[in-house]
């Protein structure tokens, strides 16, 4: 018949294996709520990133659909430079935020320290009248983009028929689409869609 010590002592390695099947349970769903906060981190973070693109993109589509047909200079040419990489255009300003008027606005890239750029706005109040061009403030619409692209749509010359151009200055009237190709890096998250963008005052 067993001593109450070996009862004793085998009740106790009974308490041990369970105490371990229970602590590699913990264990289990410790490292499994680990990845699952990590996985949220990252949607969090690919939403955000998300949205900060869409906003940028509806705020350009506002703007470059805005360019106004305005003639400018004694050859009687339209206000708008359209470049590679940087345009320039006259917009109506917004009621909501700013004072009446015209806004010129340019669309371009500043580089950074790290090899990239960032993609900006410059704005300021357009006179026709002033000698002098006002400072003006430059707003940052996305950060740290790998490259930036503008095509233009339209009729340079009466004797040809609309085509894409990759650059529009000097012209007669406004381009009729604007293509924007923002490149994020490799590394980034973030993903910017091809736009095409339909200028309102384009004939």
């Amino acid at each position: 018949m067993p001593s109450s010590k070996d009862s004793t002592a085998g009740f106790t390695v009974v308490e041990l294996m369970v105490a371990l099947c229970i602590l590699a349970l913990l264990s289990t769903y410790v490292i499994t709520a680990a990845q699952n906060i990590r996985h949220i981190d990252e949607m969090i973070r690919r939403v955000i990133a998300t949205s900060e693109m869409q906003g940028a993109q509806n705020h350009l589509q506002q703007v470059l659909s805005g360019a106004m047909p305005l003639v400018s200079g004694e050859q009687e040419k339209i206000a708008f430079s359209g470049e590679k990489s940087r345009l320039e255009l006259i917009v109506a300003s917004d009621t909501e935020l700013e004072l009446g008027g015209l806004h010129a606005v340019a669309v371009g890239t500043r580089a950074r320290g790290d090899g990239r750029f960032d993609l900006v706005e410059h704005r300021r109040m357009f006179r026709q009248t002033s000698a002098a061009a006002e400072e003006g403030e430059v707003f940052v619409l996305s950060e740290a983009i790998a490259g930036l692209e503008f095509r233009y749509y339209g009729q340079a010359s009466p004797r040809e028929p609309p085509r894409w151009h990759a650059s529009w200055v000097g012209m007669n009237e406004l381009p009729r689409l604007i293509e924007v190709v923002v490149t994020m890096p490799a590394s980034s998250r973030r993903n910017w869609p091809r736009q095409v963008i339909n200028l309102a005052s384009a004939r």
